[in-house]
């Protein structure tokens, strides 16, 4: 009997890998070999049934033959039989060794994917703080834009305000209105400052006010020896009623109003009054009427009058949708 060494075994399993149809080969001789087994056993079986025919047998060796030909075809089928299975078993290790490489594969496949949607959710959240953080960032830089916007704003506004008060005043002492009286010069410098630059930063910080007023009373010292006392209401307005007719009218159009409270610019509409008295034709007495139909103070200083021409011109502005009075 030959010996199957290992490899003998290894080539046949490379051989039954690379052709196929060997082991087909191998299952269909098997069945063939146990279909022949099954037909010398139906024979033999037949056979028994007869004493005579089991001594024919015998003596002429059928029996004997038969028995060795079911025996070599069992032999064979048997070794086919094992070739296969152990093919099988061959095939079967590998399998379940791929099987178990593949599982092992897709185990860390798994957990590799549940690492990377770990972290992507924690870069999600990540990304999403960052965000908050920009947009955060994002609306301090804005305001602060926004705040030194303003504050350039309002640095602006106050060197336009500080420039035009200096200009107003330097026209002023150059002798620009030396020929009106000094309450008709003070409206006209207060008048000119409350519609410009000086009048739009006032609104929101008074900071230059007092100077103002403290500067209408040193120029009205300087250039027209008014005293800082009290001086009758009457003497500054008859000083305004002997002024020039064009420079009347232009005071009379640059302090009218569509302001229905005349209370509330009283000193402005007295003084409109007067200078819309006919020249040398009124008394002291008119004009004393007029304070007293506006109930105006009888004394002013250069402070309070001031005071008082600038505030009405402010509310004018006011009723004219200018800009609201900061007083």
């Amino acid at each position: 009997m030959t010996t199957v060494t290992d490899n003998d075994q290894r080539e046949l399993e490379d051989l039954l890998e690379k052709i196929p149809v060997l082991q087909d080969k191998h299952i269909v001789d098997l069945v063939n070999g146990l279909e022949v087994v099954k037909d010398h056993i139906r024979v033999r079986e037949r056979s028994n049934n007869s004493f005579f025919q089991r001594m024919v047998d015998a003596f002429s060796g059928k029996s004997a033959l038969r028995q060795k030909q079911i025996d070599q075809n069992l032999s064979t089928g048997f070794e086919s039989a094992v070739v296969w299975l152990e093919h099988l078993q061959a095939q079967q290790i590998r399998s379940d060794r791929a099987l178990a490489h593949v599982t092992y594969k897709l185990t860390e496949t798994r957990a590799g994917v549940q690492k990377l949607a770990l972290r992507h959710l924690e870069l999600e959240n990540e990304v999403n703080l960052l965000c908050e953080r920009m947009g955060e960032l994002e609306e301090r830089f804005l305001w602060q834009m926004k705040e030194a916007n303003l504050r350039l704003d309002s640095i602006d506004m106050r060197q336009s305000a500080m420039a035009q008060m200096h200009k107003e005043f330097d026209r002023w002492e150059s002798g620009s209105y030396a020929g009106f009286s000094p309450l008709a010069q003070l409206t006209i410098v207060l008048e000119s400052l409350s519609w410009g630059a000086f009048g739009k930063y006032d609104v929101q910080n008074s900071e230059f006010r007092e100077q103002l007023f403290d500067k209408c009373i040193i120029t009205l010292k300087r250039l027209e020896g008014v005293p800082p006392r009290l001086i009758p209401t009457k003497e500054w307005l008859s000083a305004m009623s002997k002024d020039r007719a064009i420079a009347k009218e232009s005071l009379i159009y640059m302090l009218s109003s569509s302001e229905n409270n005349h209370r509330k610019v009283a000193l402005n509409t007295a003084i409109k009054d007067t200078l819309e008295l006919q020249p040398n034709a009124h008394t002291g007495k008119d004009i004393e009427a007029i304070i007293q139909r506006w109930d105006l103070p009888y004394v002013f200083n250069g402070r309070t009058l001031s005071k008082r021409l600038y505030k009405e011109s402010c509310v004018r502005l006011e009723s004219e949708g200018l800009y609201v009075s900061g007083f």
